[in-house]
């Protein structure tokens, strides 16, 4: 059994040495020198790298991308069943846009760019989601994170994708926020979320964050959200939330944030700027 978990590790490491010598292209993940992201390939070589985080505990066990530095040098459009994994590093998108496909079945059957992002800065990015079918339903639709953690920064991030796929949680930039002093900082939502359907349960829409966990020390500010929310629902049992910026709240700060966006559900609440408080 060591043998093999021996092997196993030296395969990794030696994956991992391959793509690292790929180097992007150029720079060295310092402050001075980024790493460069300029094409599809680019972007997949950074997947793969931070899925190997990926296979270990979250948290500080998310090494490789911790401290390192990484930019955006050009719109990148990648189609495939698409998610960054575990990061805790620097990522300036310097206003480029990321066009990615919608998930599948994996990794929580959730839309966006990033899956968890804990100690970490992600910022001056545009995302977008194509080929989006409103067919089905998954456990969450977001633009730029699934799961914002402890110490995360996301700010001057942009969201413009379009959502129609009915999901428990929607939110332009964040599916959740966990933990203590996560920030949410000068974000937009232009994009629509409209879903319809027949399912029963709890659903949290917001333009900006579907849901803040109960108890999360988290501040979201400066924040507008522009696009449409509306949730039609025929279920038998649905509690629904609809925020302008956040769907419900267990806790943190909310503040200089606007809605300009029109809402529309026809379960449960909805609030200009919070959809239910908990």
């Amino acid at each position: 059994m060591n043998k093999n978990k021996t092997i196993i590790l030296i395969l990794m490491l030696a994956l991992s040495s391959s793509l690292l010598f790929a180097q992007f292209s150029g720079g060295s993940g310092t402050e001075a020198s980024p790493y460069r992201i300029s094409s599809e390939e680019d972007l997949r070589t950074f997947s793969q790298l931070i899925r190997l985080d990926s296979l270990d505990d979250f948290g500080e066990n998310v090494t490789w991308s911790y401290g390192k530095y990484f930019i955006l040098t050009n719109n990148i459009k990648k189609y495939d069943d698409f998610l960054l994994g575990y990061f805790r590093g620097n990522f300036n998108g310097r206003n480029y846009k990321t066009t990615v496909g919608q998930a599948s079945s994996s990794f929580d059957f959730s839309s966006g760019l990033f899956l968890w992002v804990y100690d970490c800065k992600i910022s001056n990015l545009i995302v977008d989601i194509a080929d989006f079918s409103d067919i089905g339903y998954q456990a969450s639709n977001i633009g730029v994170v699934n799961h914002a953690y402890d110490g995360a920064i996301i700010e001057n991030c942009i969201n413009i994708a379009v959502f129609t796929r009915f999901a428990s949680l929607a939110g332009g930039i964040a599916k959740t926020v966990f933990g203590n002093n996560a920030q949410i900082k000068n974000c937009m939502n232009i994009g629509k979320i409209k879903h319809t359907g027949i399912y029963s349960g709890n659903f949290s829409y917001g333009g900006i964050v579907g849901g803040v966990e109960p108890n999360a020390f988290c501040i979201i500010e400066n924040c507008v959200n522009y696009g449409s929310i509306i949730e039609i629902n025929d279920g038998v049992y649905s509690n629904v939330a609809i925020g302008g910026i956040a769907g419900r709240s267990g806790g943190g700060q909310i503040r200089n944030c606007v809605n300009i966006g029109f809402m529309f559900t026809n379960y449960g609440q909805i609030g200009g700027i919070v959809g239910e408080e908990n």
